[in-house]
Formats: structure tokens, C-alpha cells, sequence
């Protein structure tokens, strides 16, 4: 940033905390600077001025000043609003899923242009997705949207698994489709696939087993052990597919794409949790949700 009094940004709203009497103070994602936080002065006052502005998912144009301890939003000129994403419960969490994963890696004071379009790109694409009325069929078609944006935000962070070849023996990982059976193991702490066979190896074992404590992760609180997990060949496949940048699941017949999906966002999260070191509370939610949608009705 510049040393004058005041600065120009283009920000998405990512988070606001109620501040005094009537103010927010809003964490906001902007394209030339990185991550902010600046007071919304006012914005919680119901006729003020800036209040829609201030809303989560918001993308504005900002004039922002410099305070001695906060900045403070002088003028906010809406570009898009995302109105919505709070009109579907599915979509808005999505969207915050998405939100804490761009917090968990965004810069304070550090242009980061490919994430901040990465997020804006994506946020578009949700907002505009048709989706049907009836819940379980709208999720089986959200998850693999939310899969995907995750792929693109762990690969702008840079951590993307690798699942081409074994992050071990780097042996080149082929799935045998004619074995029902057939499984790769899929590690965290490894960096992505890795070939069954060799965890009979007792220095690759070590390896791992010093790469993948018991955490605590400060966001949620919550113990996670970060050991490796077996996926099927469908599963592998359909993680390709979204590192690749193709359509989620465009490869693959699947009996049950909702638990499909399901399945692959709690790896993704697994994995995310661990390279960003912190939980996804938002994740929360979005499990209780799925267990409610899934949930058989209720007898009369």
C-alpha cells in the first residue's frame, strides 16, 4: 500500500463483526491489497446508506482511510451484490465454505489476484446455477460444484494433491477397473495418492507416521488425526477430474452421487484442514444440513 491518507480497493465481503453501537467491521478480500479490515461505520443502522454494501459476498468499489488502529470505509459503490446466495440455504454455504478457505490462505496487505478471482469467479457461477427444487437432488448437484471450488482454491494456494503417481515410490498410479476391489490410499501428509504397497515399507510408515499428528485445529477445536484414507477408483478418478479442470464426475456412471460427493468434500476438507491448519466451521453446518435432507421422514 501507499503511504497516503487514503487508498482505493476492489473488495468482496468475507466477514463482519458487529462493532459499538452500530458499526461493522468487515474482513474483505480485495484485489490490489490482499486482505483488509476496515470499520463500516453506521452500516448495522437501519436506513444507512452502506448497510446493503456491507453485506457478505458483496463485491465493491472502495475509498477507504487510514486510522490510527482500523480503517474506516469512506465511500462503497456496489459491483455486484450476490443477492442470491442468501436466498438458498444450499448456495450460501457453499459460498462461506469457500470464504474460509480463501481467509485461511489470503495475505494481509499482499495482492493476490488469483485468488481474489478465483473466489469472485466462482461465487459468480453459484449464484447463476439452476437448481431444482427438491433438496437431496439440488445437493447431489451442489456438492460437485463446491468439490470443484475447493480444487481451485487449494491449487491457487498451491497445495494441490498430486494423485497421478505414488507421493512415495513416485510410481505412476493406475486404477485396475476391472477389480471392484482395486484401492489407492490418499494422504494428507504425504501430498496426495499413494500406492497400498507401499505402506508395507517400514521407513515410508516412519515417514508418514512423523508427518501426521493428532491436531488440534484452532478454529473448531476439534482433534483430527490426519492418517491415510483408501479411495476407490471412481473416487480417484473423480478427484482427477476436478485437479484437471474437468466437468466434476463427467467420467464416471455413479450409483449414489450424493454420498459420492458427500465423501470426496470430507477429504477435500481432511486435506485442506491439514495444509491450512486450521478447521472449516462452516463445514459444520453444511453436515447437518446433509443429514437432515437425507434424513427418512418423519411417521405421522
Amino acid at each position: 500500500m501507499n503511504h497516503s491518507r487514503t487508498y482505493q480497493a476492489t473488495g468482496i465481503n468475507l466477514k463482519g463483526v458487529p462493532l459499538g453501537e452500530s458499526d461493522l467491521l468487515l474482513t474483505i478480500l480485495t484485489l490490489e491489497f490482499g486482505l483488509i479490515r476496515a470499520v463500516a461505520p453506521g452500516a448495522r443502522k437501519p436506513k444507512s446508506k452502506i448497510g446493503g454494501r456491507s453485506n457478505l459476498f458483496v463485491v465493491n468499489e472502495l475509498l477507504v482511510g487510514r486510522g490510527r488502529s482500523l480503517d474506516r470505509i469512506a465511500q462503497a459503490q456496489s459491483i455486484t451484490a450476490y443477492a442470491g446466495l442468501t436466498r438458498d440455504l444450499g448456495k450460501l454455504m457453499t459460498a462461506q465454505y469457500w470464504a474460509e478457505l480463501a481467509l485461511a490462505q489470503a495475505l494481509d496487505g499482499h495482492p493476490q489476484p488469483d485468488l481474489f478471482t478465483t473466489l469472485n469467479e466462482d461465487l459468480h457461477a453459484l449464484e447463476a446455477l439452476p437448481l431444482p427444487s427438491d433438496r437431496v437432488v439440488a445437493l447431489g448437484q451442489l456438492l460437485p460444484i463446491l468439490c470443484a471450488g475447493i480444487g481451485r482454491l487449494l491449487a491457487v494456494a498451491g497445495v494441490a494433491p498430486q494423485l497421478g503417481q505414488c507421493n512415495l515410490t513416485e510410481r505412476p498410479i493406475a486404477p485396475d477397473w476391472t477389480d471392484p476391489h482395486w484401492r489407492v490410499g490418499f494422504s494428507a501428509a504425504a501430498g496426495g495418492a499413494i500406492d497400498l504397497a507401499a505402506l508395507d515399507n517400514p521407513e515410508a510408515m516412519a515417514w508418514l507416521a512423523a508427518r501426521q499428528p493428532t491436531r488440534v485445529l484452532p478454529s473448531s477445536g476439534v482433534s483430527v488425526k490426519f492418517s491415510p484414507l483408501r479411495l476407490t477408483a471412481t473416487e480417484w478418478q473423480s478427484l482427477n477430474d476436478l485437479f484437471a479442470a474437468s466437468p466434476p464426475g463427467d467420467r464416471t456412471t455413479l450409483a449414489d452421487p450424493l454420498r459420492h460427493w458427500q465423501r470426496l468434500e470430507r477429504l477435500l476438507r481432511h486435506y485442506a484442514q491439514y495444509h491450512f491448519g486450521q478447521g472449516i466451521r462452516s463445514a459444520k453446518s453444511l453436515e447437518t444440513y446433509l443429514n437432515t435432507a437425507l434424513a427418512p421422514p418423519a411417521l405421522v
